[in-house]
């Protein structure tokens, strides 16, 4: 007898295709989800090579001195990665100087071991960062063997690609210790494998007599360390050599430096009774700190002699602290 094959109801046959659709539905579902995983990942991974990218690239326009198209790249990477501490300390560092504010007062001595009066010196300050450069205006005033004097100074560095300009002039209405007008100009340059190079013209009008002083600088940055050299000459009366070595403590500017000088004329002429010096020798260190990125302290010491026509010397020693505040 011919067995006979039992037909599936149509019941049964719609679970089956029911059963199949679920399978290939949670099957597709699976396959997108590991499809779009792999692609959020993807797009992670590149956002992450792309900030890392930036940041080296804003880094390397900063020390070309091309700081506002620098803080144009750190903008956009602040964009993908806002929460990234090295982004956002390179943003803050850039915002200050394409666009800050910094005021400091300060104060300032100088003391022989002999007879003659002390140099005691105030001065404020008011600096302006723009994209292209910076501009800084100060008044001090001075106090010497019961004379005072005043003066004002407005400098300007304009800056370009891998350089700047230093540009400054002052003026003192009595001119009883101050040179009654000052003009400065010096050109400074990094050259390649790290070099630097400045030149430069002073010019330096007292009540009773106006000196020209030439004066350069050569140095070297090596890591956190620079190495360099300056050099000032004073027309008819001589020659100072400073070299200094000075270590960079972070990539906001704070540093400690050693230096010391050696010439026929001190390497900073305060009076005009300075060119009567014919030998100066000093050795000294200062130092920039930032606290919080707002606050800065500027510090600076020397201990040093002095010769004068006949044998005459004397030991000194110089001073000044300044405090400022960056907005």
């Amino acid at each position: 007898m011919e067995q006979v094959r039992t037909q599936p109801t149509g019941g049964a046959a719609r679970g089956r295709v029911r059963v199949m659709i679920r399978r290939i539905v949670v099957g597709a579902t699976a396959l997108v989800l590991v499809l779009l995983s792999s692609t959020v990942t993807t797009v992670f991974a590149q956002n992450g090579e792309d900030v890392d990218a930036m940041v080296q690239r804003a880094t390397v326009l900063r020390q070309q001195n091309r700081r506002a198209r620098a803080a144009e790249v750190i903008e956009k990477a602040a964009l993908l990665a806002p929460d990234r501490p090295d982004v956002r300390r390179l943003r803050e560092l850039l915002e200050f100087e394409v666009n800050g504010w910094e005021a400091m007062a300060g104060a300032d001595f100088k003391d022989w071991n002999d007879t003659r009066p002390g140099w005691r010196e105030g001065d404020v300050s008011l600096r302006r960062n723009t994209p292209i450069g910076a501009f800084l205006i100060r008044g001090a005033q001075v106090e010497r063997a019961g004379r005072t004097d005043e003066k004002v100074e407005l400098e300007i560095y304009p800056a370009f690609r891998s350089g700047y300009l230093a540009l400054g002039g002052g003026f003192a209405p009595n001119a009883t210790l101050y040179p009654r007008s000052t003009l400065t100009a010096e050109l400074y340059k990094t050259l390649p494998a790290a070099f630097e190079i400045s030149g430069g013209y002073r010019r330096l009008n007292f009540t009773d007599q106006s000196v020209n002083v030439a004066t350069g600088s050569f140095g070297r940055y090596m890591g956190d360390f620079f190495v360099g050299t300056r050099v000032h000459h004073f027309a008819s009366y001589g020659t100072s050599v400073t070299g200094i070595v000075r270590r960079y403590l972070s990539d906001d500017g704070q540093y400690v430096s050693i230096y010391g000088s050696t010439g026929t004329v001190p390497e900073l002429i305060r009076e005009s009774a300075d060119f009567d010096v014919t030998s100066n020798r000093s050795i000294g260190a200062n130092a920039l700190f930032i606290v919080g990125s707002r606050l800065v302290l500027r510090l600076n010491g020397s201990l040093g002699r002095e010769e004068w026509p006949g044998g005459r010397t004397a030991n000194f020693k110089t001073g000044s602290i300044g405090l400022g505040v960056r907005f």
